[in-house]
């Protein structure tokens, strides 16, 4: 998340090792999740004509306390295996940190930078925090790998929906799913490159891939993840009128894209242009609604905790 799922924003740079960004290019990756949202407003004002405030405010009000408690349950499920995510990348990294720490450590960092914003400081200054035996830079490099195979697992969890699943709608459209397909080709080529050799070169540096093991893991894991928030969402929808689970898996991966590479605050903008796109059939009000729900369950409850 630059802002979400611990800072996307800079990330490859600080993987690199010795990379040192310069004014011109922090400057426009400040500029662009700001420009992001600019363009979502603009492209969102048709929908948003057709909204009325008062009925969001009522479908809110109307969504029921069993709701409420499911989505949180969903959203347990998914900080866990967010967790999880971050022991296996300590574990690649050699950090020596236990894996006890490393999740509880990163459902933290997670929780706080996807609510404050300015993910990849926020998130390496809460795991340099909570773990005094990591160094900042470790914390940096840790936040910074979350990051990127975070991209690359999710990359692949989202071709594989909607492969499997087959969504109706834009989702659904042959280009969508021939793009899905050449992704998960291109991932199993690059699983058999790590079994194959372990260590490639980039620029006459050489860099040490995650073994195949983890790489299942980080898969594994962001599947439950990425499925556990789509079904916190899908919880908070207006009943009798919500989507089929699968349908909602679908736009929430690709929804969550949008904001993860967009680099906006907790996906704000993209995220929510995306899903009421790929989910025209549900009411604008509802939606909406259903959104707002799921930032107070999925953003503000865990930074709370946190």
């Amino acid at each position: 998340m630059a802002g979400w799922r611990g800072g996307r924003t800079g990330a490859m740079a600080l993987a690199s090792g010795r990379d040192r960004p310069r004014l011109a290019p922090l400057v426009l990756r400040q500029a662009l999740p700001l420009l992001a949202v600019v363009l979502a407003a603009v492209l969102m004002r048709e929908r948003f004509r057709a909204v009325d405030p008062g009925a969001v405010r009522d479908a809110v009000a109307q969504i029921a306390p069993v709701q409420w408690l499911c989505a949180a349950a969903a959203t347990a499920v998914s900080f866990l295996a967010l967790g999880r995510y971050d022991a296996v990348i300590h574990r690649y990294l050699r950090t020596g940190i236990p894996d006890r720490a490393a999740r509880r450590s990163g459902m933290i960092a997670i929780a706080l930078s996807q609510a404050a914003g300015f993910g990849l400081v926020t998130g390496a200054l809460a795991r340099w925090r909570m773990l005094p035996g990591l160094s900042l830079w470790q914390a940096l490099r840790a936040t910074a790998s979350v990051t990127v195979w975070f991209l690359i697992a999710w990359s692949v969890v989202t071709a594989a929906m909607l492969v499997a699943l087959r969504p109706e709608g834009p989702l659904g459209a042959p280009g969508v799913a021939a793009a899905a397909a050449s992704v998960l080709l291109l991932a199993a080529a690059g699983a058999g490159l790590s079994l194959v050799s372990p260590q490639i070169r980039i620029k006459g540096r050489s860099l040490a891939l995650p073994p195949l093991p983890a790489l299942a893991r980080l898969l594994v894991y962001a599947t439950i993840d990425t499925s556990a928030a789509a079904l916190a969402l899908w919880f908070l929808l207006p009943e009798g009128a919500a989507p089929a689970p699968a349908e909602v898996a679908a736009a929430y991966a690709v929804a969550l894209g949008a904001g993860l590479i967009l680099a906006t605050p907790g996906g704000l903008g993209p995220f929510d242009l995306a899903l009421m796109t790929f989910l025209p059939a549900t009411s604008p009000d509802g939606l909406l609604a259903a959104i707002l729900a799921f930032r107070i369950v999925y953003f503000v409850c865990p930074a709370l905790v946190a």
